[in-house]
């Protein structure tokens, strides 16, 4: 076998994950949330880079300018207005002859003062459009009463025992926005470790707080509770809240067995129970819901295809600062400073 050097040339393909690709893929794998967390950290560590903050300034220039073209019109008009008042003013000695100077003067002075707001009532004054109207609104309704500050406020005075009033702390935390009680009461007087009697006793007296027909178990037991406070909760008006499948139904002949009375009276029965609330506790202030921001959409387009886009203004804005870019680089003496800096 003969020893030999040669040169052969080969072609051949093969790819090459760059830094720039790596970081491209890592990147389309987060969500919102993630990709502006990985922003935020990448800003931390990389003083070149910097937020977009033009369009979170747009509005208030464009208030600024509003303001500033606001301002001759307003100059304006108080020119006039003092032009008006010196005309009128003028020759006010004449217009009165036959009253004194000195009791003009007084009068003058006693409307001032009986016009004169004092300073206790400048806080029952109007805003006049400023934005301090909007912080008062916003107090007014982080103010407003929950079902349960409601109910919390009447068990209050509520003459319950230290046991018993135990257990009804524990029924308020089990309402729903809509006032009912969802929990079972045989296996809270169990956890608690209290006779069912004394659950069921509370539960008795919590039914009778307001809004009628709180702490209901379900919704003919709530329709009670309201009629029974109204006074009319009759035998006919128990027997047509134990089937009101019937009521959905429309089934005026079967609820006419049922209650023992005629179509008329079972109209007039039905009619009654519309008036009532079957969502007492929706009257009152509750947690606010957070809308669900998507990360993209997707729409369909008229020849079947699907269109996906993300959802640009959830997307953080970064700008690259050309101008201390270009500071730096000018000062890069080193290889790596310089590879830093590309």
């Amino acid at each position: 076998m003969a020893i030999g050097q040669r040169l052969e040339m080969r072609q051949g393909q093969s790819l090459v994950m760059t830094p720039q690709l790596q970081q491209a893929i890592k990147l389309l794998q987060l969500s919102n949330l993630e990709l502006a967390e990985y922003v935020e950290t990448e800003m931390e560590r990389n003083p070149l880079l910097e937020r977009d903050e033009a369009a979170a300034d747009a509005t208030p220039a464009k208030e600024s300018e509003g303001s500033m073209d606001e301002a001759p019109l307003h100059e304006t008009l108080a020119r006039e207005d003092f032009g008006t008042a010196s005309d009128l003013d003028a020759g006010h000695d004449d217009m009165y002859a036959d009253e004194s100077r000195a009791e003009r003067q007084q009068s003058v002075a006693a409307s001032s003062e009986s016009n004169a707001a004092p300073l206790t009532d400048w806080t029952k004054a109007g805003t006049g459009g400023r934005a301090d109207g909007d912080e008062d609104m916003e107090g007014s309704l982080a103010a407003e009463t929950t079902l349960k500050d409601h109910v919390q406020a009447q068990l209050a005075i509520a003459a319950f025992s230290t046991d018993r009033r135990f257990i009804a702390e524990v029924l308020i935390e089990s309402l729903d926005e809509a006032g009912y009680l969802r929990a079972d009461l045989p296996e809270i007087a169990e956890r608690l470790g209290a006779p069912l009697a004394d659950c069921e006793a509370v539960l008795q007296t919590l039914q009778g707080f307001d809004p009628s027909g709180v702490f209901a178990r379900d919704l003919a037991e709530c329709l009670a509770l309201q009629l029974k406070e109204q006074d009319r909760l009759d035998p006919a008006m128990k027997a047509l809240l134990t089937r009101l499948d019937l009521v959905a139904k429309r089934d005026t002949a079967g609820l006419c067995a049922l209650c023992g009375v005629d179509a008329a009276d079972v109209g007039d029965m039905i009619a009654e129970i519309r008036q009532l609330n079957p969502k007492p506790g929706l009257a009152f202030d509750s947690e606010p819901v957070q809308p669900v921001v998507p990360d993209v959409f997707v729409r369909e387009n008229s020849d079947g295809s699907w269109h996906v886009e993300l959802n640009s203004d959830t997307l953080p804005r970064v700008l690259v600062n050309a101008r201390y870019y270009t500071q730096v680089s000018a000062g890069a003496r080193s290889k790596d400073d310089k590879a830093y800096l590309v």
